[in-house]
């Protein structure tokens, strides 16, 4: 199948996105399965900015087949200065996978 039309699948619904995003923390952070929810501050699990690139970076596989476009490029290190909970990150990802 050509990579075109193979990389124009529908996009995760936000609650999907929201498990897939919450599930990667846990994994990258060692932390307990249902530790991590939308509210859950970053600064509380201790997700630095080099651990949110990790994340990206691992989505891009579970992601990149499923959308149209990925921006992982310059700038993306300011926008991930702002975020402060999960639910950011979530939305941040929604975004950047659009």
């Amino acid at each position: 199948m050509p990579a075109e039309t193979h990389s124009h699948r529908v996009p995760f619904e936000r609650e999907q996105l929201s498990r897939l995003v919450r599930d990667r923390f846990e994994e990258l952070l060692l932390l307990d399965n249902g530790t991590v929810t939308d509210s859950t501050t970053l600064a509380e699990i201790g997700a630095d900015e080099l651990l949110l690139m990790d994340l990206l970076d691992s989505l891009q596989e579970d992601l990149g087949e499923r959308t149209t476009t990925a921006d992982l490029g310059p700038g993306q290190d300011v926008e991930l200065q702002e975020l402060e909970t999960v639910g950011d990150t979530v939305d941040h990802v929604r975004r950047v996978f659009s």
